[in-house]
C-alpha cells in the first residue's frame, strides 16, 4: 500500500517497479494523491481487501506493507504489518507494527528494488501470483461496464464523470489525426522547461510515453501515404500478359530499339531463304559478250 509521501517525494516510478518485481497486489486507503495508478494490472482496489480477491486469486494476504501511508481505514487483520516513511508520528498509532522504519521513501524503494533483483527465485513470484492480474482486470472491466450502462443517464453518474475527466486530462493518441509532429515538438520542448525539469519522474515518463505514441502515429501515417501512392501507379505488366519491362527509350535497357528491329529483319530474311524452293537445273548460264573496244 502506497501513501501520499510517495507522491510528495516523486517515488511513483519506484513504487510501480517494486510492485512488479514482487508481483504483489496493491491496495489504496486514506490517500489524497494518486500514488499508484489505479488502472495498473496489479492494482486491486481499496483496503480492506474484498472477499472477491480471495475467491479469484486463491491467496490469503499474510503481510501488509505500508509505504509512506498515514494509516488505513478499518481494522488491520494481516498477521504481519510493516511500515516505512519519513514521519514516525504516523507509525503504529492505531495498530501494532512488526517493523517500523523512518527513512527517505523514494530512496528506500529504489534500494529495495535493487536488492530484490539479486535475490534467487524472484522469477517464480509471477507464476505463483498470476491470478492477481486476473482480479485487477475484472475491476477495470467492471468499471468500464458501469460507464457504458450509465453513459446516457439524465443525471451524470460518478463513473461516467470520472471517465470523462480521465480522458480530458490524459487523452489517448489517435493515429489517424493530424498534428503529430507539432505535438512531439511541443512535448519535447516542455521536458526542457523549468516546469518539466522539476516535474516528478512518473510525469516525465508519461510525457515520454506520449511522444512515443505520436512517433508511432507518424509511422502509421507514412505507411498510409506509401500505400496511397502505390495505388495511384499503373499496374506493371506480368510475364503471363506477354509484357516485358522497358526502359525510357522503349528497349529493355533504355535503347531506342533500332538495333532490335534490324536483328529481327535479318532473322526473318534468313527464314525466308531457307523456305525458298531449290532447282536441279545444271545448265550453265550464258554470259554476256564483251563489247568491242575501239581501235586507234
Amino acid at each position: 500500500m502506497f501513501g501520499d509521501d510517495v507522491w510528495r517525494e516523486g517515488g511513483q516510478a519506484e513504487a510501480i517497479r517494486l510492485a512488479e518485481l514482487l508481483e504483489a497486489p496493491v491496495f489504496a486507503s486514506r490517500q489524497i494523491f494518486v500514488n499508484f495508478p489505479n488502472r495498473h494490472p496489479l492494482f486491486c482496489g481499496n483496503y480492506p481487501i474484498s472477499k472477491d480477491f480471495e475467491k479469484v486469486t486463491g491467496l490469503q494476504p499474510d503481510v501488509l506493507f505500508l509505504v509512506g501511508c498515514q494509516g488505513v481505514h478499518g481494522a488491520v487483520t494481516e498477521p504481519s504489518v510493516l511500515q516505512i516513511g519519513p514521519n514516525p508520528i504516523l507509525m503504529g498509532r492505531h495498530y501494532p507494527l512488526d517493523v517500523a522504519v523512518q527513512c527517505d521513501t523514494r530512496g528506500t524503494l529504489a534500494a529495495l528494488c535493487e536488492a530484490l533483483k539479486k535475490r534467487p527465485g524472484a522469477e517464480g513470484w509471477a507464476k505463483q501470483r498470476a491470478k492477481v492480474r486476473a482480479f485487477a482486470k475484472t475491476l477495470i472491466e467492471r468499471e468500464e461496464k458501469l460507464v457504458r450502462e450509465h453513459s446516457h443517464d439524465a443525471i451524470i453518474h460518478p463513473a461516467v464523470l470520472g471517465a470523462q475527466l480521465a480522458a480530458a486530462v490524459w487523452p489517448p493518441v489517435d493515429p489517424y489525426e493530424l498534428g503529430h509532429q507539432e505535438a512531439i515538438q511541443w512535448l519535447r520542448s516542455w521536458l526542457s522547461t523549468d516546469e518539466g525539469l522539476q516535474a516528478s519522474k512518473l510525469l516525465r515518463e508519461g510525457v515520454k510515453a506520449q511522444i512515443q505514441q505520436h512517433i508511432q502515429a507518424l509511422q502509421i501515417e507514412a505507411q498510409m501515404k506509401a500505400m496511397i501512392a502505390m495505388a495511384g501507379q499503373p499496374p506493371m505488366p506480368t510475364p503471363d500478359q506477354g509484357g516485358q519491362a522497358t526502359g525510357p527509350g522503349g528497349g529493355r535497357d533504355g535503347s531506342t530499339g533500332k538495333k532490335k528491329k534490324s536483328r529481327d529483319g535479318k532473322k526473318a530474311q534468313a527464314r525466308a531463304n531457307m523456305k525458298a524452293p531449290q532447282t536441279n537445273d545444271t545448265t550453265p548460264t550464258k554470259r554476256p559478250e564483251p563489247r568491242p573496244q575501239p581501235q586507234a
